[in-house]
């Protein structure tokens, strides 16, 4: 849990640290290559930046949050040199930055999920958007080239539900699953409305997929899928939407948006 501290406004909020962030999901960006923050939904505000042990360059760089509690972050753009980059890093709570194996394919807008100890880099683009997969055990292990999808997507966040990746749009229409089990591919049975960069979610009733003039509902189980028309201009993210009530929190570009689920209304938050 984060601890509880009151604002200047006299309203309780949640301290958050990599300590009390779910495993699976948390809402962050670098500011100015040398600080750490959080997002907490619960004051809709950023927490106090933790200084890095080091600068590095984080444009287009895919974040995770480990169920270790540390920061994985990989690929990304060297605006300065115009190249993309191999670079994985392991941020702990502390601000202290740990070099992790370079990947095989430079790139960055990777989709990201962790699965049995093994953090899983789906897609991402260099010249082009690209289908390639890497995986990679975090102890004593380099990055290892697995099956490519079926699809090349990029800018896109991949969720897991029942020993599979859910891999839905990313620059495309389509989606697909992976099965960590059998290490294969399914196409499902639906396309996206539009294609553009995506974030996925997983609720209790299903999964919700924003596109860039979209919000889609799917069933877990059966039904038809569900379109609401609604402007997401934040949907280029570098890490997956986090849901918290009625409403869905994204960081892109390093600012914060928030989605409202019933009324589809977008908020940039300050």
């Amino acid at each position: 849990m984060g601890v509880h501290v009151r604002t200047k406004n006299g309203r309780l909020a949640v301290k958050v640290s990599m300590d009390s962030c779910r495993p699976d999901q948390v809402l962050c960006r670098v500011v100015d290559r040398v600080q750490l923050q959080f997002f907490d939904v619960h004051s809709e505000s950023w927490t106090s930046p933790i200084p890095l042990s080091a600068a590095i360059e984080v444009r287009n760089s895919a974040f995770l949050l480990l169920s270790t509690q540390s920061l994985v972050c990989v690929g990304g753009y060297d605006s300065k040199y115009q190249s993309f980059l191999r670079t994985a890093l392991l941020i702990a709570s502390a601000g202290t930055i740990s070099e992790l194996p370079c990947l095989t394919v430079a790139r960055c807008g990777i989709g990201l999920v962790e699965h049995e100890g093994r953090v899983w880099g789906f897609g991402g683009r260099d010249v082009r958007v690209g289908p390639v997969v890497e995986r990679l055990r975090l102890v004593g292990e380099d990055w290892e080239v697995a099956r490519e999808m079926s699809t090349a997507r990029a800018y896109f966040s991949p969720v897991v539900y029942e020993e599979e990746a859910y891999l839905c749009g990313g620059l495309t229409l389509s989606c697909e699953c992976f099965s960590f089990l059998t290490e294969t591919y399914r196409p499902l049975s639906y396309d996206l409305p539009e294609s553009s960069e995506s974030l996925t979610v997983l609720l209790p009733t299903g999964f919700v997929i924003l596109t860039g003039r979209y919000i889609t509902r799917l069933p877990y189980k059966q039904g038809e899928s569900t379109q609401q028309e609604a402007r997401i201009d934040c949907v280029k993210s570098s890490c997956g939407p986090l849901a918290f009530g009625a409403a869905l929190f994204v960081i892109s570009e390093g600012e914060a948006w928030k989605v409202d689920l019933d009324s589809c209304r977008v908020a940039l938050l300050r």
